[in-house]
């Protein structure tokens, strides 16, 4: 019995170590490092990090529930139909539409990792060394490292917890201070649309659950509320983009947009027709932005002719009756 438990530690402790480690490298290198990877010669698509990281967490997984002997229930028969299901979607989408199919499945599967990290979670792998250097790291990234605002409130709130959990009360107080005074606020609301909507979304839960969890009274906990509120509300005003935040926040443009593009798709889906592609290229460091701005110039010119030319013909359908009648 030892021994499966100690097994299935070193399993855990691995996932974790893994996770810990590939985040890193995602932090510190972005998109350097989500590029790094694999391709076989049986394959038309090459593998990346974040994929080789699924399959040895999967690897892990099951070889934890074959020693522990694992009983399934209702919540297990639910991962495995959502496993399926996205690996279904994502196959069908390879042979009807091409490989990029699987980069758009990367939504869908690699929310796996939250499943992946409560699995392995064990309190005992962050010991108080651990949670010290861990938590010096970050406030150094924040500090030194130049990253991507993406990670900033991921990062944030690991250190908050990792500092939450530290043992001695002083070096306690000392971490908070410091990464109250280094996080660069600017960056939660500096940033694209999507993250910034993101942003927003998580720090409205935050509070909410604060509100919940935190053992204080009740007017202490309602102060703090409108104080985190004040300050989204205060960064989104006056950091953020005002045309980014008019363009979230612009709910009928869209919703007309959205129905555009669906127009659009159904219009051509049936005479797709998948072209042969000899070796794929998701990421072309190559291409210049002015070659970037010249492209996406030539695909508007193509869409503003298709445009005159629907143009022209409702015209010409209007001015129909009225030949008839002079004629």
């Amino acid at each position: 019995m030892n021994k499966k438990l100690n097994n299935s530690i070193v399993l855990d402790n691995v996932g974790l170590f893994l996770i810990g480690l590939f985040s890193l490298g995602y932090l510190l290198f972005s998109r350097r490092f989500a590029e790094l990877h694999m391709q076989f010669p049986f394959l038309n698509f090459p593998i990346f990090v974040g994929e080789i990281l699924l399959f040895l967490c999967l690897i892990l997984l099951f070889a934890k529930w074959r020693i522990k002997h694992q009983k399934f229930n209702i919540w297990y028969y639910l991962f495995f139909s959502y496993l399926g299901f996205v690996l279904i979607k994502a196959f069908w989408g390879h042979f009807k539409w091409g490989h990029l199919a699987f980069r758009h499945a990367a939504l869908f599967y690699y929310s796996l990792f939250a499943i992946f990290g409560y699995v392995f979670y064990r309190r005992g792998f962050f010991s108080k060394r651990k949670n010290l250097f861990l938590v010096l790291l970050l406030i150094f990234i924040f500090k030194f490292i130049s990253f991507y605002d993406y990670c900033l409130l991921t990062c944030f709130i690991l250190a908050f917890i990792l500092i939450k959990t530290y043992p001695c009360k002083i070096p306690r107080y000392l971490l908070f201070s410091l990464l109250l005074i280094i996080t660069p606020y600017k960056l939660f609301f500096h940033t694209s649309r999507t993250f910034l909507v993101s942003n927003i979304a998580s720090g409205i839960y935050i509070i909410i659950a604060l509100f919940f969890i935190l053992k204080i009274r009740k007017r202490y906990k309602l102060i703090l509320s409108v104080l985190l509120m004040l300050f989204m509300a205060a960064g989104i005003l006056k950091v953020a983009d005002k045309s980014g935040v008019k363009s979230i926040t612009n709910f009928r443009h869209l919703i007309d947009l959205y129905n555009g593009h669906s127009k659009y798709i159904a219009e051509r889906s049936e005479s797709f027709k998948m072209e042969e592609l000899k070796e794929v290229k998701l990421y072309n460091p190559e291409i210049k932005p002015i070659e970037q701005i010249q492209s996406r110039i030539k695909e508007l010119q193509l869409e503003m002719k298709e445009v005159q030319v629907k143009i022209e013909e409702i015209q010409l359908v209007r001015e129909a009756p009225q030949k008839i009648e002079k004629a």
